[in-house]
C-alpha cells in the first residue's frame, strides 16, 4: 500500500512540474468579452488569443452537438426496435385502419403545409441573424475586416445545434426504425462548414 501511495504521489509531482508544458497546449478564455473594434485593432495579441480560444471552443461545441444528435437517434432506434414498441405500433396501425374504414373522409390527404413551414423558418432564421448582427453592432464590435466577434458565432452555433437536436427528435418520432440508419452527426457537422452550408453562408451574408 505504501508503495502504491508513493507511486501515485510521484505522478502528481511529475504532473505539477510539467504543468507549464501542458499550459502551452491549452487555450484559456480571453479576459475581455466582445471587445470593440478599436480594442482589437490596437491589440493584435488579443486577436490571436481570442482566435485560438474560440476556434477550439467552437470545434468542441460542434462535436458535442453532433454526438448529442447521434445519441438521440441511437436511443430512438433501440427503443423502436424493442418488442414492446413493435407490438404497440401494430395495435395503433390496426386501430387506424378500422377508423379509416368507418370514416372514408379521414383517408383524404390534408393540405401540405411544407411550403408555409419553409417560408416561416427562413423568415425566422433571417430575423435571428439580423438580431445577432445588430446586437454586435450596438457593442461596436463589427467591422468589415474582423466581422462579428466570436461570441456572436458561439450564439449562432449553439442555437443551430439546439435546432438540430429538435429536428432530430421530431424526425425520430415520426420515422420508422428502418429510416433511422443514416448518420445524423455527419449532417450536423456539414451544416456548420462554410461554403457547404446555406445557413452559415446566410449568416455571413448578413455580417458582410
Amino acid at each position: 500500500v505504501a508503495g502504491l501511495v508513493e507511486f501515485c504521489l510521484s505522478w502528481v509531482v511529475a504532473a505539477g512540474s510539467k504543468r507549464a508544458a501542458f499550459d502551452a497546449w491549452l487555450a484559456f478564455p480571453p479576459e475581455s468579452f466582445m471587445p470593440t473594434v478599436e480594442q482589437l485593432t490596437s491589440d493584435r495579441d488579443l486577436v490571436h488569443r481570442r482566435r485560438r480560444y474560440w476556434l477550439s471552443f467552437l470545434c468542441l461545441n460542434g462535436l458535442i452537438g453532433a454526438v448529442v444528435c447521434e445519441a438521440i437517434q441511437l436511443i430512438s432506434r433501440v427503443f423502436k426496435a424493442s418488442a414492446w414498441y413493435q407490438h404497440r405500433d401494430l395495435e395503433d396501425e390496426s386501430a387506424r385502419l378500422v377508423n379509416d374504414a368507418r370514416d372514408p373522409e379521414s383517408m383524404v390527404a390534408p393540405t401540405n403545409p411544407q411550403n408555409a413551414q419553409f417560408m416561416y423558418f427562413h423568415a425566422g432564421y433571417h430575423l435571428f441573424c439580423i438580431v445577432l448582427v445588430v446586437f454586435a453592432a450596438a457593442h461596436k464590435s463589427v467591422s468589415l475586416g474582423l466581422g462579428v466577434p466570436w461570441e456572436i458565432w458561439f450564439c449562432w452555433q449553439t442555437a443551430w445545434l439546439l435546432w438540430g437536436a429538435v429536428q432530430t427528435i421530431i424526425r425520430c418520432t415520426n420515422t420508422p426504425v428502418a429510416g433511422l440508419s443514416q448518420r445524423v452527426s455527419q449532417s450536423v457537422l456539414v451544416s456548420m462548414v462554410p461554403t457547404f452550408s446555406d445557413p452559415i453562408d446566410t449568416m455571413k451574408d448578413w455580417v458582410l
